[in-house]
């Protein structure tokens, strides 16, 4: 055994052998394993669930919305596949989150269909001007299982184009803008 440690500690350096996260994180040529990794993208290793995101406009609502308004949405599932961080900008709104707050609903970009998950709640009064929202919603979240439960499975969903996100208003309570979430 113990010739078999030092043959390996000649072969891949010590500082480049995969021990931790940031021993994944250091090393830039993911061969150099011997075949322990290979063929993976260490972007993956690092990311396993990449992003995703949603551009909103009054356009992609159904039907259209006529309004100044726009946003973006990013998610990231967390490694565990229990939880989502949300991160919602909006711009250029009036009373926005005013009424039904912000939905996740499962349908193809055109089409409506069920809210399937609450990650902004209505404010009253709504919100003008330009905004920042954050939240993490959970598995407690998801109300309809229409694009799948858990988080995981939502996940997957959003990652394959069959989710949007919808931003409500007082003056459009159906939606004032909308973006279809797509993976980056």
């Amino acid at each position: 055994m113990d010739r078999l440690r030092i043959l390996l500690l000649e072969i891949i350096p010590f500082s480049r052998f995969p021990t931790r996260k940031a021993g994944f994180e250091k090393a830039t040529d993911n061969r150099s394993h011997f075949g322990l990794f290979a063929g993976r993208d260490q972007r993956r290793l690092r990311r396993p669930f990449p992003e995703v995101k949603a551009e909103l406009t009054g356009a992609q609502e159904v039907p259209l919305v006529v309004t100044a308004a726009s946003g973006e949405a990013k998610f990231k599932v967390d490694k565990t596949q229990t939880s989502i961080d949300f991160d919602l900008q909006l711009e250029n709104g009036t009373d926005l989150l005013g009424v039904a707050g912000a939905h996740i609903q499962c349908a193809p970009a055109g089409q409506n269909d069920p809210v399937v998950a609450f990650p902004a709640a209505a404010v009253p009064g709504g919100f003008d001007g330009d905004i920042k929202f954050e939240a993490i919603p959970s598995g407690s979240n998801i109300v309809n299982p229409a694009c799948g439960v858990p988080i995981g499975e939502l996940a997957q969903s959003m990652r394959d184009g069959n989710t949007y996100v919808s931003v409500h208003s007082p003056d459009n309570p159906g939606g004032e803008i909308r973006g279809q979430i797509i993976a980056e």
